[in-house]
Protein backbone atom coordinates (compact mmCIF):
# COMPACT_ATOMS: atom_id res chain seq x y z
CA UNK A 1 0.00 0.00 0.00
CA UNK A 2 1.10 3.62 -0.68
CA UNK A 3 0.93 6.79 1.56
CA UNK A 4 0.41 9.80 0.21
CA UNK A 5 0.39 11.32 3.12
CA UNK A 6 3.81 10.18 4.21
CA UNK A 7 5.54 12.06 7.34
CA UNK A 8 8.50 14.34 6.24
CA UNK A 9 10.25 15.27 3.14
CA UNK A 10 13.94 16.86 2.75
CA UNK A 11 14.60 19.70 0.63
CA UNK A 12 17.58 19.62 -1.71
CA UNK A 13 20.65 21.80 -1.31
CA UNK A 14 19.79 25.36 -0.89
CA UNK A 15 22.18 28.38 -1.51
CA UNK A 16 19.49 30.79 0.31
CA UNK A 17 20.42 29.80 3.81
CA UNK A 18 21.85 26.79 5.37
CA UNK A 19 18.84 26.01 7.75
CA UNK A 20 17.04 25.36 4.13
CA UNK A 21 19.65 23.07 3.36
CA UNK A 22 18.59 19.43 3.26
CA UNK A 23 16.15 20.55 5.73
CA UNK A 24 13.30 18.24 6.92
CA UNK A 25 9.69 19.28 6.31
CA UNK A 26 7.35 17.61 7.94
CA UNK A 27 4.45 18.25 5.32
CA UNK A 28 2.69 14.69 5.66
CA UNK A 29 2.69 14.97 1.70
CA UNK A 30 4.84 13.07 -0.93
CA UNK A 31 3.44 16.28 -3.30
CA UNK A 32 2.89 13.77 -5.99
CA UNK A 33 -0.39 13.65 -8.39
CA UNK A 34 -2.81 10.73 -7.50
CA UNK A 35 -6.32 9.52 -9.29
CA UNK A 36 -8.32 10.31 -6.68
CA UNK A 37 -11.43 8.95 -8.48
CA UNK A 38 -14.76 9.94 -9.76
CA UNK A 39 -16.40 11.05 -6.72
CA UNK A 40 -13.49 13.92 -6.13
CA UNK A 41 -13.48 14.74 -10.27
CA UNK A 42 -13.83 18.14 -11.05
CA UNK A 43 -13.92 18.17 -14.80
CA UNK A 44 -10.73 20.58 -14.90
CA UNK A 45 -7.18 19.75 -16.56
CA UNK A 46 -4.33 20.92 -15.23
CA UNK A 47 -1.59 20.52 -16.81
CA UNK A 48 -0.73 16.81 -17.29
CA UNK A 49 -3.33 16.02 -14.14
CA UNK A 50 -6.52 14.81 -15.81
CA UNK A 51 -9.92 15.37 -13.74
CA UNK A 52 -9.73 13.53 -11.15
CA UNK A 53 -6.10 13.87 -10.08
CA UNK A 54 -4.61 15.85 -7.93
CA UNK A 55 -1.65 16.86 -5.87
CA UNK A 56 -1.62 15.43 -2.24
CA UNK A 57 -1.90 18.19 -0.17
CA UNK A 58 0.23 19.08 2.97
CA UNK A 59 -1.42 18.06 5.96
CA UNK A 60 0.11 20.70 7.96
CA UNK A 61 -2.34 23.54 8.78
CA UNK A 62 -4.86 21.21 8.20
CA UNK A 63 -6.21 22.16 11.85
CA UNK A 64 -6.57 25.64 10.67
CA UNK A 65 -8.69 25.40 7.33
CA UNK A 66 -12.37 25.82 7.50
CA UNK A 67 -13.28 24.10 4.27
CA UNK A 68 -11.31 20.63 3.11
CA UNK A 69 -10.96 18.84 -0.25
CA UNK A 70 -9.66 20.40 -3.65
CA UNK A 71 -13.00 22.55 -3.74
CA UNK A 72 -13.89 23.19 -0.29
CA UNK A 73 -16.99 21.02 -0.90
CA UNK A 74 -17.38 20.27 3.20
CA UNK A 75 -16.00 21.85 6.39
CA UNK A 76 -16.45 17.89 8.02
CA UNK A 77 -13.42 16.45 8.46
CA UNK A 78 -14.69 12.87 8.41
CA UNK A 79 -16.96 13.42 5.76
CA UNK A 80 -13.73 14.83 3.63
CA UNK A 81 -11.83 11.48 4.64
CA UNK A 82 -14.64 9.28 3.29
CA UNK A 83 -15.17 11.62 0.03
CA UNK A 84 -11.88 10.05 -0.69
CA UNK A 85 -13.17 6.42 -1.36
CA UNK A 86 -14.62 6.07 -5.05
CA UNK A 87 -14.46 4.29 -8.35
CA UNK A 88 -10.59 4.12 -9.49
CA UNK A 89 -9.61 5.95 -6.56
CA UNK A 90 -6.38 5.27 -5.15
CA UNK A 91 -7.09 5.98 -1.59
CA UNK A 92 -9.54 3.16 -1.61
CA UNK A 93 -7.74 0.77 0.57
CA UNK A 94 -6.62 3.51 3.40
CA UNK A 95 -10.12 4.62 3.07
CA UNK A 96 -11.04 1.49 4.18
CA UNK A 97 -8.42 0.81 6.89
CA UNK A 98 -9.93 4.18 8.66
CA UNK A 99 -13.30 2.58 8.31
CA UNK A 100 -11.92 -0.65 9.99
CA UNK A 101 -10.57 1.28 12.64
CA UNK A 102 -12.43 1.08 15.97
CA UNK A 103 -14.52 4.87 16.98
CA UNK A 104 -12.27 5.33 19.51
CA UNK A 105 -9.01 4.90 17.00
CA UNK A 106 -11.12 6.94 14.11
CA UNK A 107 -10.98 9.85 16.85
CA UNK A 108 -8.12 9.63 17.69
CA UNK A 109 -6.70 9.86 14.24
CA UNK A 110 -9.02 12.94 14.38
CA UNK A 111 -7.30 14.79 16.59
CA UNK A 112 -4.42 13.96 15.55
CA UNK A 113 -4.94 15.84 11.96
CA UNK A 114 -7.18 18.67 14.06
CA UNK A 115 -3.47 19.36 15.77
CA UNK A 116 -1.75 19.72 12.24
CA UNK A 117 -0.90 23.93 13.01
CA UNK A 118 1.33 25.31 10.92
CA UNK A 119 3.41 28.17 12.98
CA UNK A 120 4.98 31.45 11.96
CA UNK A 121 8.60 31.72 13.58
CA UNK A 122 11.00 34.86 13.19
CA UNK A 123 14.40 34.35 12.72
CA UNK A 124 17.28 36.95 11.59
CA UNK A 125 18.82 33.71 9.18
CA UNK A 126 15.37 33.74 7.43
CA UNK A 127 14.09 35.25 4.13
CA UNK A 128 12.38 38.12 4.38
CA UNK A 129 9.04 39.69 2.95
CA UNK A 130 7.61 43.18 2.14
CA UNK A 131 7.91 45.25 5.18
CA UNK A 132 11.77 43.16 6.10
CA UNK A 133 9.87 41.06 8.92
CA UNK A 134 11.89 37.86 8.06
CA UNK A 135 9.77 34.32 8.05
CA UNK A 136 9.61 30.84 8.20
CA UNK A 137 7.25 28.38 8.23
CA UNK A 138 7.06 25.14 10.36
CA UNK A 139 4.96 22.31 11.73
CA UNK A 140 4.14 22.54 15.43
CA UNK A 141 4.63 19.69 17.18
CA UNK A 142 2.41 18.58 19.96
Amino acid sequence: MRMCHTTDAATGTSDITADLNKANANLFSDLLVHNMGQNLADGVSQGNAEPDEFRTAPLWGLGQRIFFLHDGRTSDLPDAIRQHASRGSEANEVIQNFRQLSPRQQQDLLNFLRSRKAVLLRSASHSRVAGGAPIRFWERHS
